[in-house]
């Protein structure tokens, strides 16, 4: 019977899931309309080399040799669908990763209160999986927040990294055995599936072991890297070394690039608050607030003001807060790596929101569960609720009103099938993630580096200049490499700090968002 139980808990949450998600593909397929673009294309041709087999790790007609030291696990998981099913049904992967692990875990959350809970009502099941599931995070998919639609490892990071907080709180506080083999489990799939995901489970180490005294998280973690070894082969080794090395890229090329500025994490600045509201200029403040911290994370995950308005009202009872100290453990110590790399002294270290996307996912709406148990006035709760509920509501018709993806033409795929660029063709490209989505559509060589990026900053300072650009004086490239078109996006041109000189070259072809060369000077 509760082998039963725990199979029908598991099949509602993974049908109710799939329809909530087959609804936000309809809501955003516009992002879908425009053909595979910057990291889609990439993981594209990734999981093309996973079908040829795993030994070899190159992307041949990717022509910057570093190595190849992107985590490779989901790609695994992707070559079992046709290449054209990819191309159709690019949201298709995250699709089904996303209702297998709602079904888990709605499954474990049944198991725990079950095993450890003495209410055996199925309502805290139901309100930790209804908070999970209509979390902003899981509504809204702006900006970065695509990739955990479309083609991209992201959400099997955060789905992965968001497993291992939970099973090891479970397994530290309660001794659940089959949490911690879950913890390992899922800690090697988060290795072997994102380089963030690594980050985040090997930042987050010293404060849960201070935290929770234990030097078990440390045992754990170990034994998640060796199952990540032995189910990558050793790739994940690879994938964490280049990982350290590239901080260093990241940190004195990227991060000062003035193209790049804007997108590292930053917090909100008052003089531009001030400046917005004085002049008048809503628009200003709406797109500060929404992409600096704190206002960022508050905005998109609700999840936390709800946790700390729910700690605060038991913290006012005897000590029972204590009891899940366990639990905030883990989400103390990602709050505060949250804080540290949104500094502009540790930035270069990843976007500081995703640490909480990451290491929160399932464990917040956990611990709300948890603590919604412990509260007696029915009011409060009510109120607590009722605001909770209010915020994501409004901030998600907000985001579907002003933010939605409207639908489009593949430009690029438009323009290709006009130029006919010859298979054998090397394109060098303007900007180069123009690169990527060349190869991800055609037969031709480009500029892109092997997934993982340039760790060796000889090589770096060799090809690129100001990220996402090649070097200025691009002809050396071109004779190095046997260089035959040039295929600008024309926006990337008008953006760039600096100008190419492409005078002498002929142009073959250009419309309103693209511009061809044929290189003829190099000859």
């Amino acid at each position: 019977m509760y082998l039963f139980s725990l199979l029908i808990v598991f099949l509602v949450a993974l049908l109710g899931s799939l329809g909530i998600r087959w609804l936000l593909v309809y809501l955003n397929q516009g992002w879908f309309s425009r053909g595979y673009a910057g990291d889609s294309s990439v993981h594209l041709e990734i999981v093309e080399q996973m079908r040829r087999g795993f030994a070899k790790k190159r992307i041949d007609r990717y022509v910057i040799p570093n190595t190849f030291s992107y985590p490779v696990f989901f790609h695994r998981i992707c070559s079992l669908w046709p290449r054209s099913a990819l191309l159709d049904r690019g949201y298709m992967p995250n699709l089904v990763i996303f209702a297998l692990s709602s079904g888990v875990f709605a499954t474990y959350t049944f198991h725990f209160q079950t095993a450890y809970l003495e209410n055996d009502s199925v309502l805290f099941t139901i309100t930790v999986v209804s908070v999970f599931l209509i979390s902003v995070s899981n509504l809204v998919f702006g900006g970065p927040a695509i990739a955990y639609m479309k083609l991209s490892a992201r959400l099997l990071g955060r789905v992965s990294t968001g497993f291992y907080f939970l099973f090891l709180a479970a397994y530290v506080g309660y001794g659940d055995n089959a949490a911690l083999i879950l913890a390992i489990i899922t800690g090697g799939v988060a290795f072997a599936s994102s380089t963030f995901a690594a980050q985040a489970l090997l930042f987050s180490l010293p404060l849960l072991t201070l935290f929770l005294w234990s030097v078990e998280p440390v045992g754990i973690l170990l034994a998640a890297l060796l199952f990540a070894y032995i189910i990558t082969k050793g790739h994940s080794n690879t994938s964490i070394y280049h990982m350290a090395r590239y901080w260093r890229i990241y940190h004195r090329y990227v991060k000062n690039s003035p193209n790049q500025a804007a997108a590292l994490s930053a917090f909100i600045s008052p003089g531009t608050i001030w400046n917005s509201l004085r002049n008048g200029d809503v628009k200003l403040l709406i797109r500060h607030t929404l992409s600096r911290e704190p206002t960022r994370s508050l905005l998109f995950y609700p999840e936390l003001s709800l946790l700390a308005a729910l700690f605060v009202l038991l913290a006012l009872r005897e000590n029972r807060i204590i009891d899940y100290w366990l639990y905030f453990a883990p989400i103390l110590s990602l709050i505060i790596l949250y804080a540290l790399t949104s500094s502009r002294w540790l930035n270069f270290l990843g976007e500081g929101y995703r640490y909480l996307e990451y290491g929160l996912y399932f464990i917040a709406p956990f611990c709300i569960g948890l603590l919604i148990l412990e509260v007696d006035s029915g009011t409060a709760l009510a109120v607590m609720l009722g605001v909770y509920c209010s915020i994501v509501i409004v901030f998600t018709l907000f985001q579907y009103r002003y933010f939605r993806y409207s639908s489009t033409e593949d430009n690029l795929s438009r323009f290709l099938e006009a130029l006919e660029l010859s298979p054998g063709a090397v394109v060098f490209p303007v900007s180069m993630r123009l690169g990527a989505d060349l190869c991800a559509r055609t037969d031709c060589k480009s500029f892109w580096w092997q997934p993982g990026g340039i760790t060796d900053p000889a090589m770096y300072e060799h090809y690129i200049q100001d990220y996402p650009y090649l070097r200025r004086d691009w002809k050396p490239l071109a004779i190095e490499h046997g260089v035959t078109h040039i295929i600008a996006d024309k926006e990337a041109l008008s953006q760039m700090h600096g100008a190419y000189d492409f005078s002498q070259e002929r142009k073959l072809l250009e419309d309103e968002y693209f511009v061809a060369y044929r290189v003829q000077s190099l000859s």
